[in-house]
């Protein structure tokens, strides 16, 4: 016994000490473990923990020498959270903060490298195929990874990362900020949160990285927000910051109805369920009901959209959005009256307003803005130009397939929005140019998306509604483009107006941009202005 009770005698002195690492289990697997760490000139002191935490793990995890067992991760961050409440508890730190982590890492550390090294650990968490494994071949590095709290949770989400294209250095960077965001927020488990609570954190660790300096959206803010927002909607424990919405249970049939009954495109469902949810907010607080609406609430709410600056033509739309709702509870005995004769729509003139929209000369300096060779140039590049040549709406590009690319036939699907009509025009040279530039060098084709313009970092889904709208705003303001809307509307405006000033028909115009009547392109002959400067030249003498 003498040999291998050299490591415990070098270590303590007194007998009391030494009889109770003596007299536990596991002896020699941990007399070999504490030589293996004196060979490599560790000090005394650093010995003796690393002894007190080989019998603390012995004793905790139910370790007997002639039973060996596979001991799992969980049962050793168990053990350490139990560490920390001895450590807390004792004489010594009776006036010591909860929140200081007492070496419970170095615990949990320090037991899966004992562990692992007798064979006493599940094989999964050391197999090299496991992501954690692969981000560092360090033990140390790895240990960090496999005992922090939420292992599966972390490992889940990376995969699920991994398995949809992120690249390695990516994958690393965020494994690396799930570690910060758990100990920042403080969370031994996962729990929900809310997106405007993950903005608020994102904001206060992007001020603490910055020498508490006050910096907005910075690198590490954009992160923290990304990878924190990505894993815990992954995992379904994003709150939505939205407020509850009085009798939602009534608009969803409503807009049930309204696509089923109806025939309404989605997006102009999508319109109005967003103007009826601002509806009901207002008029049906403090417990009021669909019942309790009447004529004084209808009109104290068009007045303060009134208020807040909507234009006639808006306020008419929120009429059209509120009689077609309050149509339907009287047909469906939601309400007793029918309310919808009560609202009147302000008047509107025909073709009372000129399309806002930028000269030919600024829609050709927006295209070239996109001429780098960057990821994002090339992507954003295509986008612009499909918008420039057929005059789509934003939800119509979001929603084009790599299907709809006829390549055989030189020719494009769009699906327009307004009533779904189908639609098939001519593929043109600077459009398929643009395009192919994309899909082969920057769309990642290998995932099998269906939609043909995605995200650049992953998970790579489609583009969404925002990002199409900054892709044009953010050339707007780079080219100081002077305009009161700078969204990708305008550009549709801007097509219209430039093939009515050279020349095309209302009716090509009309077929072009999918509209279902003439009369919704009427208002680009008001900008007509080569045949209105014709107008103006006319010799009228005589014939008035």
């Amino acid at each position: 016994m003498t040999d291998i009770t050299t490591m415990f005698e070098k270590i303590y002195l007194k007998k009391t000490n030494l009889r109770k690492h003596l007299e536990a289990p596991l002896l020699k697997e941990r007399e070999e473990f504490l030589s293996h760490m004196e060979k490599k000139k560790l000090c005394l002191r650093y010995l003796q923990i690393t002894s007190k935490y080989l019998l603390f793990a012995v004793q905790e995890l139910h370790l007997k020498d002639e039973a060996k067992v596979i001991v799992s991760f969980d049962s050793i961050r168990e053990a350490g959270q139990k560490w920390k409440k001895m450590k807390l508890s004792s004489s010594l730190r009776k006036n010591a903060d909860e929140r200081v982590d007492t070496k419970t890492k170095d615990f949990v550390c320090t037991t899966v490298k004992w562990l692992s090294g007798i064979g006493w650990i599940n094989p999964v968490y050391l197999n090299d195929k496991l992501i954690f494994n692969r981000l560092n071949k360090e033990p140390a590095f790895r240990l960090k990874y496999l005992c922090a709290p939420s292992f599966k949770e972390r490992l889940a989400y990376l995969n699920h990362l991994e398995a949809n294209g992120m690249s390695f250095s990516t994958l690393r960077e965020y494994a690396e900020y799930q570690l910060h965001i758990i100990e920042f927020l403080n969370l031994t488990s996962l729990h929900q949160f809310s997106r405007g609570e993950l903005k608020v954190a994102a904001r206060h660790w992007d001020t603490i990285g910055n020498g508490n300096r006050l910096k907005k959206r910075g690198k590490r803010y954009k992160t923290f927000l990304a990878v924190a927002s990505g894993w815990f909607e992954y995992t379904n424990l994003i709150i939505s910051d939205k407020p509850n919405i009085p009798e939602s249970e009534k608009l969803d049939a409503y807009c049930n109805w309204m696509l089923k009954d109806k025939g309404l495109s989605k997006e102009t469902i999508r319109n109005r369920k967003l103007e009826l949810e601002h509806f009901f907010t207002y008029v049906l607080h403090e417990g009021n009901d669909l019942k309790s609406l009447n004529a004084i609430c209808l009109d104290s709410y068009i007045e303060k959209r009134h208020n807040e600056g909507c234009s006639r033509r808006s306020i008419a739309t929120i009429v059209t959005s509120l009689k077609g709702f309050l149509r339907f509870a009287h047909d469906q005995e939601l309400i007793q009256t029918d309310l919808s004769v009560m609202l009147k729509s302000p008047k509107l003139f025909s073709l009372e307003n000129l399309p806002l929209s930028p000269n030919w000369e600024d829609i050709q300096r927006l295209i070239d803005y996109y001429d780098g060779t960057k990821p994002r140039d090339i992507r954003n590049k295509a986008i612009m130009v499909i918008f420039v040549v057929y005059g789509i709406r934003c939800s119509e590009l979001e929603n084009i397939t790599l299907r709809d690319v006829d390549w055989k036939n030189d020719a494009i699907y769009l699906h327009r929005a307004k009533r779904c009509r189908p639609q098939i025009l001519p593929l043109l040279p600077i459009v398929g140019n643009a395009l192919v530039k994309y899909i082969t060098e920057i769309r990642r084709n290998d995932l099998s998306r269906e939609y043909l313009f995605l995200d650049l970092v992953a998970p790579f889904t489609k583009v969404k509604r925002t990002t199409v709208y900054n892709v044009v705003a953010s050339a707007y303001k780079a080219l100081d483009i002077k305009l009161n809307h700078i969204g990708p509307h305008s550009i549709r405006h801007a097509c219209a107006s430039h093939l009515v000033n050279s020349g095309c028909t209302l009716k090509e115009v009309s077929d072009l941009l999918g509209h279902s009547q003439l009369d919704t392109t009427r208002i680009y002959a008001k900008v007509d202005m080569v045949n209105l400067c014709k107008v103006a030249e006319m010799n009228w003498e005589g014939l008035l």
